[in-house]
């Protein structure tokens, strides 16, 4: 028979171990990932890349739930609910933080980079570093593991050979004001429609095209609404995961040290990825009916040398292009 003393001694372990365990519970994570890919498309292959990274690096302590396909909305819609707590994070883009900081429309200075390994000079460098700080700092958003995934082209209804077949030609922009702006100042008509709603959009004359990385091109199907690739390499992209700056700052410090390093694995898996598949997904457009255009590109060049990106961008554009 227990006695007395026996029975609160018992009590005693039973209340550590429930106040150890509910410790352990209270330290887990789970991070809810947007993302507009569609399952199975490159973007998405880079989030699961980035949930089986963590997940290992933390040993279990973070848990990662994603739902593709804009199955939450918008972008812009998933970076408000971000900002609300409702959603921890997204895949995306830099750029589409553009309407909260002006600085995140250095994705749209036409010919920022001069080549893939300059893009990674700038954002594996202090100067990227200093760029998101300066994000985080004033639009509240922390982006983590910048990524390429290729430089954007053109898919377009219209032969473009040089920069003066671009004028009078509509295609699909991004609702970002410096997007509007570069592809006004290289003498294109961009139109401002929701990613989600391009496909339609192209299918029913409201544009005659669109711009993306060749991989978007091909994940989302566009060649079956289009006939031309427009190789332009106009710009790059700074993918990234988006979180919200409060979320990451209350994380402790050695899960916050595992979120950033899964997402710098899943930015080494998207450049390798990028660099084994592009050749092989250009090919792919070509036999679904694409004609590949490599237009001249000195005129896109010079209109883009004449583009002015503003004061808040500037000082970043200078210092991006200094990068050796």
């Amino acid at each position: 028979m227990i006695n007395f003393k026996m029975k609160g001694v018992l009590a005693g372990i039973a209340c550590t171990v429930s106040l150890l365990a509910s410790t352990a519970v209270a330290q887990d994570v789970t991070i809810r990932l947007g993302g507009t890919g569609a399952v199975d498309s490159a973007d998405y292959l880079a989030i699961e890349a980035f949930k089986n990274s963590v997940e290992e690096r933390s040993d279990g302590r973070i848990a990662v739930q994603i739902f593709p396909n804009s199955q939450l909305g918008t972008y812009q819609e998933m970076l408000e609910q971000i900002k609300a707590g409702s959603l921890t994070g997204m895949y995306e883009s830099l750029g589409i933080i553009g309407t909260w900081h002006p600085v995140a429309g250095l994705e749209a200075v036409p010919y920022l980079y001069r080549d893939v390994d300059h893009f990674f000079a700038v954002w594996n460098g202090q100067t990227g570093a200093d760029i998101l700080a300066d994000v985080a700092e004033n639009s509240g958003f922390h982006v983590v593991g910048p990524a390429f995934r290729g430089f954007r082209q053109m898919a377009l209804n219209e032969p473009v050979e040089t920069v003066e077949d671009l004028v009078g030609i509509k295609f699909r922009a991004p609702a970002i004001p410096a997007y509007m702006a570069a592809f006004q100042a290289l003498g294109g008509s961009p139109t401002p429609i929701a990613f989600e709603e391009v496909y339609t959009a192209v299918q029913q004359d409201i544009v005659d095209g669109l711009e993306n990385p060749i991989v978007t091109i091909a994940d989302h199907r566009f060649y079956e609404v289009t006939k031309y690739l427009v190789m332009t390499n106009h710009m790059a992209e700074t993918m990234g995961f988006i979180f919200s700056e409060e979320w990451f700052a209350e994380l402790p410090a050695d899960l916050q040290e595992d979120v950033s390093q899964a997402a710098i694995d899943s930015a080494v898996w998207y450049r390798e990825y990028t660099a084994e598949n592009e050749g092989k997904t250009i090919e792919r457009l070509q036999s679904e009916g694409m004609t590949v255009i490599e237009p001249d590109l000195s005129g896109f060049m010079e209109k883009a040398a004449a583009f002015d990106p503003g004061p808040e961008l500037q000082e970043w554009v200078r210092q991006i292009r200094a990068v050796q």
